[in-house]
Protein backbone atom coordinates (compact mmCIF):
# COMPACT_ATOMS: atom_id res chain seq x y z
CA UNK A 1 0.00 0.00 0.00
CA UNK A 2 2.91 2.37 0.72
CA UNK A 3 4.08 2.27 -2.90
CA UNK A 4 0.57 2.96 -4.17
CA UNK A 5 0.11 5.92 -1.83
CA UNK A 6 3.52 7.58 -1.86
CA UNK A 7 3.09 9.33 -5.26
CA UNK A 8 0.17 11.27 -3.80
CA UNK A 9 2.62 13.06 -1.47
CA UNK A 10 4.28 14.87 -4.39
CA UNK A 11 2.00 17.69 -5.49
CA UNK A 12 3.56 18.01 -8.93
CA UNK A 13 3.72 14.32 -9.70
CA UNK A 14 1.52 12.84 -12.36
CA UNK A 15 -0.37 10.10 -10.61
CA UNK A 16 -2.24 7.37 -12.38
CA UNK A 17 -5.74 6.67 -11.25
CA UNK A 18 -5.75 4.64 -8.06
CA UNK A 19 -7.58 1.73 -9.67
CA UNK A 20 -5.00 1.40 -12.46
CA UNK A 21 -2.13 1.61 -9.97
CA UNK A 22 -3.77 -1.00 -7.78
CA UNK A 23 -4.36 -3.32 -10.74
CA UNK A 24 -0.68 -3.00 -11.69
CA UNK A 25 0.46 -3.70 -8.13
CA UNK A 26 -1.76 -6.74 -7.81
CA UNK A 27 -0.67 -8.09 -11.21
CA UNK A 28 2.92 -8.08 -9.93
CA UNK A 29 1.92 -10.31 -7.00
CA UNK A 30 -0.06 -13.21 -8.51
CA UNK A 31 0.92 -15.47 -5.60
CA UNK A 32 -0.90 -13.32 -3.03
CA UNK A 33 -3.95 -14.83 -1.40
CA UNK A 34 -7.42 -13.36 -1.83
CA UNK A 35 -7.18 -12.05 1.74
CA UNK A 36 -3.87 -10.24 1.08
CA UNK A 37 -5.21 -8.73 -2.14
CA UNK A 38 -8.34 -7.60 -0.33
CA UNK A 39 -6.30 -6.05 2.49
CA UNK A 40 -4.13 -4.10 0.04
CA UNK A 41 -7.25 -2.83 -1.72
CA UNK A 42 -8.88 -1.74 1.57
CA UNK A 43 -5.71 -0.01 2.79
CA UNK A 44 -5.07 1.84 -0.48
CA UNK A 45 -8.62 3.00 -1.20
CA UNK A 46 -9.43 3.67 2.45
CA UNK A 47 -6.33 5.79 2.99
CA UNK A 48 -7.05 7.76 -0.18
CA UNK A 49 -10.70 8.24 0.83
CA UNK A 50 -9.61 9.77 4.17
CA UNK A 51 -6.44 11.49 2.85
CA UNK A 52 -7.22 15.02 4.03
CA UNK A 53 -8.70 13.96 7.35
CA UNK A 54 -5.63 11.82 8.07
CA UNK A 55 -3.43 14.76 7.12
CA UNK A 56 -5.24 16.94 9.64
CA UNK A 57 -4.72 14.31 12.34
CA UNK A 58 -1.02 14.15 11.50
CA UNK A 59 -0.65 17.90 11.92
CA UNK A 60 -2.33 17.72 15.32
CA UNK A 61 -0.30 14.74 16.50
CA UNK A 62 3.04 15.91 15.09
CA UNK A 63 2.39 19.53 16.13
CA UNK A 64 3.78 20.82 12.85
CA UNK A 65 2.57 21.46 9.30
CA UNK A 66 2.40 18.38 7.07
CA UNK A 67 4.90 19.80 4.61
CA UNK A 68 7.59 19.91 7.29
CA UNK A 69 7.51 16.10 7.43
CA UNK A 70 9.29 13.99 4.83
CA UNK A 71 6.96 12.51 2.21
CA UNK A 72 7.59 8.86 3.21
CA UNK A 73 6.86 9.73 6.85
CA UNK A 74 3.57 11.41 5.87
CA UNK A 75 2.55 8.39 3.80
CA UNK A 76 3.40 5.94 6.57
CA UNK A 77 1.57 8.04 9.16
CA UNK A 78 -1.51 8.17 6.96
CA UNK A 79 -1.39 4.43 6.38
CA UNK A 80 -0.87 3.67 10.07
CA UNK A 81 -3.56 6.10 11.22
CA UNK A 82 -6.02 4.71 8.70
CA UNK A 83 -5.53 1.26 10.17
CA UNK A 84 -5.85 2.50 13.75
CA UNK A 85 -8.98 4.59 13.02
CA UNK A 86 -10.87 2.48 10.52
CA UNK A 87 -9.63 -1.09 10.38
CA UNK A 88 -11.01 -2.69 13.52
CA UNK A 89 -10.10 -6.14 12.18
CA UNK A 90 -6.42 -5.16 12.38
CA UNK A 91 -5.21 -5.09 15.99
CA UNK A 92 -3.61 -1.79 16.97
CA UNK A 93 -0.32 -3.48 17.89
CA UNK A 94 -0.15 -5.08 14.42
CA UNK A 95 -0.85 -1.79 12.61
CA UNK A 96 1.84 -0.06 14.66
CA UNK A 97 4.40 -2.83 14.30
CA UNK A 98 3.91 -3.25 10.53
CA UNK A 99 4.16 0.51 9.96
CA UNK A 100 7.41 0.74 11.94
CA UNK A 101 8.90 -2.34 10.29
CA UNK A 102 8.10 -0.94 6.86
CA UNK A 103 9.77 2.35 7.82
CA UNK A 104 12.91 0.43 8.77
CA UNK A 105 12.84 -1.65 5.56
CA UNK A 106 12.52 1.58 3.57
CA UNK A 107 15.68 2.83 5.26
CA UNK A 108 14.13 5.75 7.12
CA UNK A 109 16.48 7.24 9.68
CA UNK A 110 16.02 6.35 13.37
CA UNK A 111 14.57 9.81 14.15
CA UNK A 112 11.84 9.31 11.54
CA UNK A 113 11.01 5.87 12.97
CA UNK A 114 10.81 7.40 16.47
CA UNK A 115 8.52 10.13 15.16
CA UNK A 116 6.25 7.52 13.55
CA UNK A 117 6.19 5.48 16.74
CA UNK A 118 5.45 8.47 18.97
CA UNK A 119 2.67 9.85 16.78
CA UNK A 120 0.94 6.53 16.17
CA UNK A 121 1.13 5.66 19.88
CA UNK A 122 -0.21 9.12 20.78
CA UNK A 123 -3.23 8.42 18.60
CA UNK A 124 -3.90 5.05 20.26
Amino acid sequence: AFWLLSPYERPSAEVRKADAALDTALAKQPEWSVEDRSLLTRLAYGTLRHWRELGAWIEVLAQRPLQRLEAPVRTLLRLGLFQLRYQRAIPDYAALNETLELAKRLGLNPQAVKLLNANLRAYQ
